[in-house]
């Protein structure tokens, strides 16, 4: 019987001081609020929607990556260096992609008019209307190639403006 009471006894420290050592102090708790607290308005996340793409969120407002950012988000990603090249490279090739995939598409819808326009009988109507859906389905590979290196770049220049804001919240 007595091995069975200390037996009982030793269940219930393990038990007790399991719970007290998963309990934080209560500076670490405050830090821990306040931490969230600055995450919530100082730093950008992301999300995603299947239909729209990638969002960027930074203080209660929401931007699709695709066209570019809104004045309000662009702000905050110039305030440090290596956030800004790399913010600047995203402008640049989201710029030249978007270009380039919807000259691709224009190209390529206006090649029915080409082939309109010769009435079909011309072998130079033909090679012309080849050539523009060649050359228009080469410019939207250029333009998705550029429009996805643009967005690693916005990526990473999220992932950098956070890792400094991260740095200035500990000192």
């Amino acid at each position: 019987m007595r091995g069975f009471i200390k037996i009982g006894f030793l269940a219930l420290v393990l038990l007790f001081s399991q719970n007290l050592a998963a309990q934080e102090q209560e500076e670490d708790v405050q830090e821990n609020k306040s931490f969230l607290n600055y995450y919530s308005t100082e730093l950008f996340q992301w999300s995603y929607d299947f239909w729209g793409g990638l969002y960027l969120n930074y203080q209660n407002q929401s931007s699709r990556t695709i066209f570019g950012l809104k004045e309000s988000m662009q702000k905050p990603l110039a305030l440090y260096d290596d956030s800004n090249q790399k913010f600047l490279s995203y402008k640049t090739k989201t710029l030249l992609g978007n270009i380039f995939f919807w000259s691709g598409y224009a190209v390529i819808f206006s090649s029915p008019f080409i082939m309109a326009y010769g009435n079909g009988d011309s072998d130079n109507y033909n090679s012309i209307t080849m050539g523009a859906l060649g050359s228009g389905l080469v410019f939207i590979l250029v333009g998705s190639f550029l429009f996805t290196s643009g967005q690693e770049n916005i990526f990473d220049a999220v992932n950098s403006y956070n890792k400094n804001k991260i740095a200035e919240y500990r000192n």
